[in-house]
């Protein structure tokens, strides 16, 4: 039946309700239909409020459903909302504050160029809009912000300079919202020095935040990190202009933050700096003295190297350690008295023998800072023990029963050199015979918490609470509670942080863990939109795998001999297991099962979550090492002493080898590793190589030399143990190549450091290239580089139809791109094989490839991506080459050696010699030394004292060369002979701290080019040239900033030391055999500044600007 018509009456009346779902509602909220509905409405302030109500639901909608569309509608609507309003009317500060408030949410939420752009869109509408009064000044102060925030993501100059326009020009000429305005302007000046390195935008930064934060509410909830900031631009502000008025600058502005800064790191950090630079402006104050002491020294060699490393303000009584005499098998232990909260620490100290039936914990933790110290009570007696050392103490303290523990710091009388050496030696003992081994990471960050905890009157540490631990089935409870409301924890992003470990342990799968779903928001990818829980706990993670703890070189015999470890983070007790199966669990399920969803996103949190985890390479290291002692009683001496290079540190640079001596403790029973602190950090680092060389049979170690070493007095032929791992780590792979057949081998360590080994001199080189800089510099660079050793090779080693060394089979093209990648190939999967002939043609493919599609001038070109078919040849390449130099020996060899672009003096020159060595792999590079008259020999039982005179040498590093690799040069046994690697003849500066500090201020500092050095200042010496002619003006684009080389970290002394210029001492350091006299240096300077014309000149011709220049 048709339906009844209807009249005009029943059509005015109002219809039926209608019942829609929320989405039909949203949908017809959108529609087109529902716009010409509302343009019914009277044009002004009714049809402003209805759309105003109808952006409050779709803003509703947007947070419920997460929608990004229902937001961007939202924000139209509100936006026609306020332009609906006439100019003057009441409700435009509501309005536009709602139009900028849902902008910026999508801004947070959607962080990207287009919406922090729609953001700004956003306030300029608001501004415009209100024209005058307070709500539009507060406008005009957020779109200065919001300026700032599309900076912070473009980081182009044109979106700085409208920052500080901005603000200059509107901001800052309203008074009252100056505090805040003048944060953000001075952040803006800061990012501009840091670009042009104009110190006028520095110091007004700097102003601009002095001003606005004497305001106590300026910043608002983030005033403690504006404070940071002034503290750091305070900090660098020292480094330009006069040295006092900028320390007393630093020490006012850190002083004023103090209040503010939260406890934790960043507070220990400023009250450490004002303590340093207060000391340092006493210091300035007494330069005088100063200058005095230093001409008193004179040539006095007060070596930093003799005698124990200091130890701070730590004090026990020599009275207390006398009546618990220590020896063989007899160690002390400490007995920690019951306590509870702020209960005062009290111990006492007890000589125990070593044996099975001892019962103790032995303690694993950081002294932390040796000049921080706080009392405890050890018997009778008061003393001092570094704070971290107390807060462990008060942690691992039981409250009704006393505790048993070994502390090295107590324990062992740091200030007894005998006596330290003698324990030291029993440590890996100790170790094995403690019940159990406590590791004291320390305490979560402040801001680890969400409620602060009381704080105790004596440490500054919080009252104790109840200790969880972890890997029981108690922790899958506490889990369980944590995710279902993480706020009933005061220290919620601790347990977040740690239930990411546990659970991993666990063998979770990545995308199961709780921080990526969550049962209210079921649509919502928490996985790519990460929540705050996330964001806190993997913070967290961080702090926490970050801690300096793991970098200890202790902690390696200290957990991989501890029967069982127990890691204590504040409350929280973990066994080292855990740690071991989350960092094995991670590797296999970010590389395994879960990575479709995981690795192969790398933006995704999964992913962020393996770099994270990637911290645990010590956990590693020492799971490796733990199961290698559990198969054998024994480790491999040359493993264990080189092994962890990366994370290694220690106080005292002994520490080094002394601190693994407890995992080989068969290899110690002779003199070589014995722990000596009496002997300098030289002699005990070439001991220690010349027993890993003649434990491993094999000269492999000399790999480790390549690079210059931070100790002056270490031979050229010895690792320095205390360096950081090299850029460039053996290029060479050693087990590749043969070039000295047979398994012979000899090294023997004479009195005066030298090493007796046996070589046969094969060859001299004669032509070298430029070395290969790295590759963030550009593309020019690197073809150059290419071009130029291929041209030389091609002249020097080219024999009839391009043969090399005359072997028909052998294209001299061939040689040297074998020779540039070290004739192997690293795989993808980290493998590395020996080349193939399909390579020396991939090489020239990649290298046509490069210079046809990245533009000359391009830098960090090599982050590219390239085509995968690329990819391994483009890093052996690099690999091989990064800081070396290619040479052309006598006879026509090509060869790659040790190089860098830093000018260390450990790099291949004309006329050093090639050598073969027994127990050497690979051929080295060696430099004829001068021999020495007249030298004796002391009585020393772990050294050779050598009947005959041997040739003298200079180790220069491990080399490639093309030709030799698999024995084809190596001759008879009959043709070795004896000689010794020694040290450089160069004289080693004074290194005792005093007159090294004095050095550096009166020779050093204030200069920082030769221009500005040279008779520039009254305190330069006079030169008396031999004739009229003017000194040569050295050109800004070559100069050297040598104090920025030299001071890394800035300086902090008055500019009125200034004494010779710098880029003599900077050059003096760098080269051997720099000139003695001022004429000399006048004519080296003359010859460097022609040089360096001639070669910029020649590169602006072929329309190039250098990247860089070498001195040869």
């Amino acid at each position: 039946m048709d339906p009844a018509p209807t009249s005009s009456s029943s059509s005015r009346s109002p219809p039926d309700r209608i019942q829609l779902s929320r989405a039909d509602a949203i949908n017809y909220l959108v529609s087109d239909a529902f716009r010409e509905a509302l343009k019914e409405l009277p044009a002004g302030v009714e049809r402003s409020r209805r759309l105003s109500i109808v952006a409050e639901a779709l803003f509703e909608d947007s947070s419920r459903s997460k929608s990004l569309g229902s937001l961007n509608h939202a924000i139209q609507f509100a936006r026609d909302a306020l332009e609906e309003l006439p100019s003057g009317h009441g409700d435009i500060p509501g309005v536009a504050d709602r139009l900028i408030f849902f902008a910026q949410t999508k801004a947070v939420f959607a962080a990207g160029m287009e919406s922090t752009s729609g953001y700004i869109d956003a306030v300029q509408v608001a501004v415009n809009a209100t024209q005058s009064g307070r709500a539009h000044d507060n406008f005009v102060q957020r779109l200065g912000w919001a300026y700032w925030a599309r900076f912070e993501l473009s980081k182009s100059d044109e979106d700085l300079e409208a920052t500080i326009t901005h603000i200059t020009t509107k901001a800052h000429v309203l008074d009252h919202v100056l505090p805040n305005s003048n944060l953000v302007l001075g952040l803006a000046l800061h990012a501009r020095f840091t670009r042009g390195k104009n110190v006028d935008d520095l110091n007004e930064a700097i102003k601009l935040l002095e001003t606005a934060l004497k305001d106590p509410e300026a910043g608002g909830a983030n005033r403690h990190v504006f404070l940071m900031h002034l503290v750091q631009y305070s900090l660098e502000g020292t480094r330009h202009g006069d040295a006092v008025a900028g320390l007393s600058r630093l020490v006012a502005n850190a002083k004023l933050a103090l209040p503010d800064l939260p406890n934790g790191e960043k507070k220990d950090y400023v009250e450490d700096l004002v303590s340093k630079s207060e000391t340092t402006l006493e210091l300035i104050q007494q330069r005088p003295t100063l200058n005095s002491i230093f001409e008193t020294l004179g040539d006095l060699n007060l070596n930093e190297e003799s005698g124990p490393a200091p130890i701070g303000k730590t004090y026990v009584p020599a009275e207390l350690y006398s009546i618990c005499p220590v020896g063989k098998d007899l160690i002390r232990t400490l007995e920690l008295l019951p306590g509870k909260d702020d209960d005062e620490i009290v111990c006492n100290l007890a000589t125990t023998e070593l044996n099975d039936d001892t019962q103790f914990e032995a303690l694993s933790y950081t002294w932390g800072d040796p000049d921080k110290v706080t009392e405890i009570i050890i018997g009778q007696y008061k003393c001092q023990v570094t704070v971290n050392l107390s807060r462990a103490l008060r942690h691992l303290r039981l409250p009704n029963k006393p505790r048993i523990l070994w502390a090295d710091a107590v324990c062992i009388n740091q200030r007894d050199t005998t006596e330290k050496t003698q324990q030291v030696a029993m440590m890996g003992d100790i170790y094995l015979a403690a019940s159990q081994v406590l590791t004291w990471i320390g305490e979560p960050s402040t801001d680890s918490k969400s409620v602060p905890n009381e704080v105790d009157k004596h440490q500054g540490s919080p009252q104790e609470p109840e200790k969880v631990e972890w890997y029981t089935d108690n922790d899958i409870t506490l889990m369980r509670q944590f995710f279902t409301n993480e706020q009933n924890f005061d220290d919620w992003p601790v347990v977040g942080a740690l239930s990411i470990l546990a659970l991993l342990a666990r063998n979770a799968h990545l995308n199961t863990l709780p921080f990526f779903q969550d049962p209210r928001y079921p649509d919502f990818n928490i996985g790519i939109y990460p929540s705050e829980l996330w964001q806190k706990s993997s913070k967290t993670l961080v702090a926490l795998l970050e801690s300096p703890y793991w970098s200890r070189v202790w902690i390696v015999q200290e957990m991989v001999l501890g029967r069982r470890v127990l890691i204590h983070y504040g409350r929280h007790v973990l066994p080292l297991q855990l740690f071991i199966d989350a960092e094995k669990s991670m590797r296999e399920h970010y590389h395994g099962c879960c990575y479709e969803h995981c690795a192969a996103d790398p933006n995704n949190k999964w992913s962020y979550l393996y770099g994270i985890l990637k911290n645990l390479s010590t956990i590693r290291y020492i799971s490796r090492m733990r199961v290698s002692r559990r198969m054998s009683d024994k480790l491999a001496l040359f493993d264990t002493m080189l092994g962890g290079v990366d994370f290694r540190k220690a106080t005292d640079p002994r520490d080094q080898v002394y601190g693994l001596l407890g995992l080989v403790s068969e290899h110690t029973e002779g003199d070589l590793l014995r722990p000596d602190y009496s002997l300098p950090v030289s002699k005990v680092y070439s001991r220690a190589c010349c027993k890993i060389m003649q434990n491993s049979k094999n000269l492999r170690l000399l790999s480790y030399a390549d690079r210059q070493s931070s100790v002056d007095t270490l031979p050229s032929w010895c690792h320095d143990f205390d360096a950081s791992s090299p850029f460039n780590p053996n290029p060479y792979y050693w087990d590749f190549f043969n070039a000295c057949n047979g398994e012979k081998f000899s090294a023997e360590l004479r009195h005066n450091a030298e090493l007796l080994v046996v070589g046969y001199q094969l060859d001299v080189i004669t032509d070298i290239t430029e070395p290969r800089t790295p590759e963030s510099l550009s593309v020019a660079s690197l073809s150059r580089w290419i071009d130029d050793s291929l041209k030389l090779v091609l002249k020097k080693c080219a024999a009839r139809e391009g043969a090399y060394l005359n072997d028909p089979q052998i294209h001299v093209e061939e040689a040297f791109a074998r020779t540039v990648i070290g004739d192997t190939i690293t795989c993808s999967d980290g493998s590395t094989r020996r080349a193939v002939v399909d390579d020396i043609e991939l090489f020239y493919r990649w290298d046509e490839w490069v210079r046809g599609n990245i533009p000359a001038h391009t830098r960090d070109w090599a982050a590219r991506q390239c085509p995968p078919a690329f990819h391994e040849i483009s890093k052996s390449f690099l690999d091989r080459t990064q800081s070396r130099k290619l040479f052309i020996t006598k006879d026509g060899r090509v060869g790659t050696g040790v190089a860098t672009v830093f000018g260390q003096e450990k790099q291949v020159l004309v006329g050093d010699h090639v050598f073969l060595l027994q127990g050497s792999n690979v051929p080295v590079i060696l430099r004829p030394l001068m021999p020495k008259l007249g030298e004796e020999a002391p009585a020393d039982p772990s050294v050779t004292v050598a009947t005959s005179s041997a040739p003298g040498y200079a180790f220069v590093g491990t080399a490639y060369i093309h030709g030799i690799m698999d024995g084809e040069a190596c001759p008879s046994d009959g043709l070795f002979s004896t000689i010794a690697l020694g040290q450089y003849t160069k004289p080693s500066p004074a290194i005792n701290g005093l007159m090294r500090d004095a050095l550096r201020m009166s020779l050093i500092l204030g200069h920082g080019s030769a221009q500005s050095s040279l008779g520039q200042t009254p305190y330069a010496p006079s030169f008396q040239a031999s004739d009229d002619k003017a000194q040569p003006e050295k050109g800004k684009d070559t100069t050297i900033n040598a104090e920025a080389f030299l001071f890394p970290d800035g300086r902090l002394w008055d500019e009125s030391f200034k004494r010779i210029p710098p880029h003599r001492v900077f050059l003096n350091r760098l080269y051997q055999n720099m000139p003695t006299t001022e004429e000399g240096w006048q004519e080296l300077e003359e010859e460097m500044e022609t040089k360096l014309r001639k070669d910029q000149e020649g590169r602006r011709t072929e329309g190039e600007t250098p990247d860089n220049f070498a001195l040869e």
